[in-house]
């Protein structure tokens, strides 16, 4: 539920508004247990070096409100700067089980407790979100080709039930359960419950997200084009992130049990404890590039480039523990798994310039390029003892990494040795391949009449069948590791191999777009001898159809006049003159079908230039002037004996649209 009131007030813009929103999110599930195998081999051999899984029912119902209010104003200080000034409050209500089915683990008295009876709720209220902005745009010349801007705000993020769901799976509830370590598939079950449970919790502290953001940028208008360069920042602040608070010290886990004073399994043994909490942060810096070239000469284009960096503790919020050493998590900040360096992008579209005949008009050619640096690999071992969970302890590195960039062998492995302990490596340090695709496409429509096209569509991606590779492989000791084994993308998605596809579409014009092209083709003189035939045939049957404000007169400024006047009534004297010009000046029917026209539609007219006798003939488009500034088409328009409409020697205007 939202609403928004607008206030106009001398050079103020005011806006203010409120918003309450109601999630209502029903969960149900079963957990059917995971392995994590080192190798190949390995998983043929059914020999896992993880596995959990949770046993029983995992339902739940939950609730979660949020409130929001905001004022905002645009203020015009001067006609060349506008500042634009704002304040936002939300409140992220903590969310609530319908029967009580939140069961978290409390670190200061190593015990699993249910909110709604040991606790009132599952974490604390966020409920100081006040986000300021602030921006302007300023016009430092008085040409108004040049426009600088900048902004500064800060936005809040509101949390998604996921990140209390699983709560709901622990005892007494269902029982979670991990192991780490060689285990078979024939007695995960056996080994894991001994290991201990499981659980997942929420840090009762946590704090919503929120991120700060600002960008300075200029844009000038060129002849041809718009040219825009700018700088974009943000840090984020609070982020979702995971961590095991039972990662084991020398072997030993801080939480071996679940305390004798636990109200639910008390001296349960405990594995993995993994804790949900806003402690993570993120940073991102780009120079950003853009040119922009609307339609002109038949070419218009887009095209950016983006220089940019990106660092965080962990790139998904939605993600398990990532981090190599849960008690320091500063030491996994590194370069995001989405990092690309450079990127560079430009779609553009051709209108080729053949007219004469469908054969010839109508085709149009269009690309999209795309080129970016690679993304980041995150090297890690085998091992899952150190710190309870597969797949996050990294190496050692002894030596300079470099990338070789082969298939085989896209970089040097032989620099990275496995250790039982916490690895000196960095999280994100090797670049991955990079990616280039072209797509293309060619275009034919063909105008059957007024209301129907016909296009006919040849699509190619990735039209030079460049292979885009995946990631290397990035486990230390594995047959893969280093080596390329696949694209980044499957089969059938963009980027992955070149596709061709064919599209035969039939579009239906609307009144506003018949209306249109025969003013666009007016303006650019875009007509034939037969084009006007075909009009004065085809607005006839179709002015039936069209109401009186369809309305459209083509006709030829006379010199001098500046701006299109509004329609004025023509009289008996100028009708007539207007037929007797179209006759004397055009060949053949046309000039008869002007002056008949002329005379049907004159007399006793109305304030729309329509003979009531007709019910709505609608010539008056072609054939109507203007007494002050525009002059009778069939009157100072000739058509050459090629078929070609041109100007007037007299006039030497190109035709002005009035209506």
């Amino acid at each position: 539920m939202a609403d928004t009131v607008s206030w106009l007030y001398g050079r103020h813009s005011l806006k203010l508004g409120g918003e309450y929103r109601q999630f209502l999110n029903n969960n149900f599930r079963q957990g059917t247990g995971s392995f994590n195998f080192a190798t190949v081999a390995a998983f043929l051999a059914g020999t896992a070096n993880s596995f959990s899984v949770t046993l029983g029912n995992q339902s739940s119902s939950i609730a979660q409100g949020a409130l929001g209010f905001f004022v905002q104003d645009s203020y015009k200080l001067r006609p060349d700067l506008t500042l634009e000034l704002g304040l936002r409050y939300e409140w992220n209500m903590t969310p609530s089980e319908r029967y009580d089915r939140f069961i978290v683990f409390d670190p200061k008295t190593a015990s699993l407790v249910r909110v709604g009876t040991n606790i009132d709720a599952i974490y604390r209220e966020n409920n100081k979100n006040f986000q300021p902005r602030v921006g302007f745009a300023w016009t430092p010349f008085k040409n108004g080709k040049t426009v600088l801007r900048g902004a500064y705000g800060i936005y809040v993020d509101q949390p998604m039930t996921s990140i209390v769901t699983a709560t709901s799976g622990n005892p007494p509830l269902a029982i979670p359960l991990t192991f780490t370590g060689t285990v078979r598939l024939d007695n995960a079950i056996n080994v894991a419950g001994p290991a201990g449970l499981a659980p997942q919790t929420i840090d009762h502290d946590f704090d919503n997200a929120y991120m700060q953001s600002w960008n300075l940028n200029a844009q000038h208008e060129f002849s041809k084009f718009v040219l825009m360069v700018g700088y974009i920042g943000s840090k984020g602040t609070h982020l979702i992130t995971r961590r095991n608070l039972n990662q084991p010290v020398n072997g030993v886990r801080p939480y071996p049990t679940l305390s004798l004073s636990s109200p639910i399994r008390p001296g349960t043994p405990l594995g993995n404890i993994t804790q949900v909490e806003g402690t993570g942060n993120s940073s991102y810096n780009a120079l950003w590039v853009t040119a922009t070239r609307r339609l002109t000469n038949n070419l218009q284009f887009d095209a950016s480039y983006t220089w940019s960096k990106s660092l965080d503790y962990n790139s998904y919020s939605t993600g398990g523990i990532v981090a190599q050493d849960s008690y320091d998590l500063a030491g996994s900040r590194g370069l995001s798994d989405f990092d690309a360096r450079h990127r560079f992008v430009i779609s553009a579209i051709y209108v080729l310039p053949f007219r004469g005949n469908r054969l010839v008009d109508g085709w149009q050619l269009a690309a999209i390029v795309q080129s970016q640096s690679g993304n980041p690999v995150n090297i890690v071992t085998t091992n899952a003892t150190v710190n309870g969970v597969a797949g996050t302890l990294r190496p050692d590195v002894n030596g300079p990494i470099k990338i070789l960039g082969s298939v085989d062998s896209w970089f040097d492995t032989s620099v990275f040795a496995p250790v039982a302990r916490l690895g000196n490596l960095g999280r994100n340090v090797v670049i991955g391949p990079t990616f280039n695709n072209t797509d293309f496409s060619i275009t034919k429509t063909t105008k059957l009449n007024e209301r129907f096209r016909l296009q006919l569509r040849a699509e190619v991606f990735d039209l030079f069948n460049h292979a885009n590779f995946g990631p290397p492989g990035n486990v230390v000791g594995t047959p893969s590791f280093g080596r390329i084994t696949n694209t980044r993308f499957p089969t059938g998605e963009s980027g992955s191999s070149r596709q061709i596809q064919f599209a035969l579409r039939l579009i239906l014009a609307g009144e506003k777009t018949i209306l249109e092209r025969a003013r666009v083709a007016a303006l650019n003189r875009d007509y034939s001898a037969i084009e006007i035939k075909r009009l004065l045939r085809n607005r006839v049957s179709a002015a039936m159809k069209l109401p009186n404000h369809a309305l459209m007169k083509v006709a030829v400024p006379k010199p001098g006049a500046r701006h299109p006047a509004r329609f004025n009534i023509p009289d008996w004297t100028q009708c007539v003159i207007s037929g007797i010009r179209g006759l004397v000046s055009l060949y053949s029917l046309i000039g008869m079908l002007i002056l008949v026209a002329s005379l049907c539609c004159c007399p006793n007219t109305n304030q729309e230039g329509l003979n009531p006798l007709w019910i709505r003939p609608k010539l008056s488009w072609l054939l109507d002037s203007n007494q002050k500034d525009c002059v009778n088409l069939a009157g100072w328009l000739a058509i050459s004996r090629r078929g070609t409409l041109r100007t007037s020697r007299r006039s030497g205007r190109a035709p002005c649209v009035t209506g």
